[in-house]
């Protein structure tokens, strides 16, 4: 068996550097013996990981170093197994008791409660400090802190401090209702987004959120009502609230902790990506301001915030509202962050995309081609989108012609892509081979106007459908309009 198929060697596979040092001391400390086997399998395995080999280590290896694979080695290596994940589960809860997190403060709460210390509980309530936006867990760690202040007046009670045990409890009790709202309209927008991907009937469960959402969306607590919108998005994709939700993102995100924030940032995206589907183009611009706000944050490539089709929408949105200067500096940032098997395309498809808006076709095409068509796949329906806007605008109508039908042959014979997704791409299909010159010459009246009506807002919306009007709108002022 390989080791990091193994309790153990998983383990090992998630150290970090410092950790392992960290664990190197520890072990030493704690473990004792002439021949300190526990250590030896310890610096054995470190060695593996740091040469890049315990993926490969193999479990028989392990017996001939320590023990020279007798008969009972394997009841040995066992046993030194089982000891060395307990010593490192100790070490790991050590290290996140010695990081003062939520839980390990809570915790040592409870031992306090537990105990009845008075003075120990009343030092650490009065050292406790509370962030709503900023705190990690903010309801929790309010909810936990009440309770402590609750039992303190209870183990210290008199006649004199009844009635502030009482305001105590009153405390205690609201925290818990806060945090129990929060905690059941975020468990609740996961069930219901996550209910979406695989049309898992939600009936059942739908009217006991709406009726949360109802109950809460004015909520006095700050993050109860951003929990509340956040569902009545998933729920119905109210506007009002979507708004208001906006509003609350763009004035608090520099004071909202990392976690709600990494929550609101693609719900938002999301709701204006679904409005743009829907014909409101005005979305566009809601999201490059979305984005914008993550930027000017500096969390744009932080985990949690940063994808790849996150980081391509907002750069095309650049091109469109900002400048190329802030496009190229959004590709030079996301190549640091890029996996490597998808570096090369995506760069190619945005430098692409910056010579194409800088009017240079030719280059366009020339950094759309480079992409080996392997690798294309990571983004192939904006890889073939920019090919036949390239071919338009060089009026090379057979390629264009060529790709058309590629692109199309690829949306009938892919299985992964959404119905709708292939319906906007076809519409993008059909319109675009009207927009060379040579073929617009020989449009009808009537066909005119059918390619009007399907470019108002009202109509349905399609891939590149800003473009194709704007494009459209160019051959109708320089064949049909009367020359002064």
């Amino acid at each position: 068996m390989v080791i990091s198929q193994t309790t153990l060697g998983e383990l090992y596979m998630s150290l970090s550097l410092e950790e392992i040092k960290g664990l190197n001391l520890y072990l030493q400390k704690n473990t004792v013996g002439k021949h300190n086997t526990l250590l030896s399998l310890h610096k054995y395995l470190c060695d593996a990981k740091l040469t890049k080999q315990l993926e490969q280590l193999e479990t028989e290896a392990l017996k001939a170093e320590l023990f020279g694979g007798d008969r009972t080695s394997v009841s040995k290596l066992t046993t030194y197994n089982n000891l060395l994940t307990n010593h490192i589960k100790d070490f790991l809860i050590l290290s996140k008791i010695q990081e003062k997190n939520i839980y390990t403060e809570t915790l040592w709460g409870e031992i306090l409660i537990e105990r009845r210390l008075k003075r120990n509980l009343l030092l650490k309530i009065s050292n406790f400090k509370f962030d709503l936006y900023k705190d990690s867990y903010a309801l929790m760690k309010k909810f936990f802190h009440d309770r402590e202040s609750f039992f303190y007046e209870y183990i210290s009670l008199t006649k004199k401090n009844y009635k502030k045990m009482i305001i105590a409890l009153l405390d205690h009790n609201y925290s818990f209702n806060n945090y129990v709202d929060f905690y059941l309209m975020e468990q609740g927008n996961s069930y219901l987004s996550l209910s979406k991907q695989i049309n898992h009937d939600v009936q059942g469960e739908l009217e006991f959120y709406v009726n949360q959402v109802n109950k809460l969306i004015d909520s006095k607590n700050s993050l109860v009502k951003v929990q509340a919108l956040m569902l009545s998005l998933t729920i119905d994709n109210n506007e009002d609230n979507y708004y208001n939700l906006a509003r609350t993102f763009k004035e608090k995100f520099s004071h909202f902790s990392l976690e709600i924030n990494i929550q609101l940032y693609p719900a938002l995206i999301n709701y204006g990506t679904n409005k743009i589907k829907k014909g409101r183009d005005e979305f566009n611009e809601e999201n490059y301001r979305i984005f914008s706000i993550v930027d000017k944050g500096k969390n744009l490539f932080k985990q949690g915030f940063f994808s790849v089709m996150r980081i391509l929408a907002y750069i095309l949105l650049e091109l469109r509202y900002g400048t190329i200067e802030k496009a190229e500096q959004l590709l030079e940032e996301s190549l640091k962050v890029l996996a490597a098997d998808q570096r090369d395309s995506f760069q190619n498809l945005i430098e692409s995309c910056v010579a194409f808006a800088q009017e240079d076709y030719k280059l366009s095409l020339r950094k759309i081609s480079t992409i080996n068509p392997a690798d294309s796949i990571y983004y192939y329906p904006q890889y073939k989108i920019m090919l036949i806007k390239c071919y338009i605008m060089l009026a090379d109508i057979d390629r264009m012609q060529a790709e058309q039908e590629n692109f199309y042959k690829y949306l009938n014979n892919c299985k992964n892509i959404q119905e709708d997704a292939s319906r906007r791409h076809k519409l993008y299909i059909k319109y675009s081979q009207y927009l060379t010159e040579a073929r617009y010459e020989y449009l009808t009246h009537y066909m005119k106007k059918r390619i009007e009506n399907a470019l108002l807002h009202t109509s349905p919306y399609f891939t590149e459908k800003h473009w194709v009007r704007e494009r459209f709108c160019y051959l109708q002022q320089k064949f049909d309009e009367p020359k002064a």
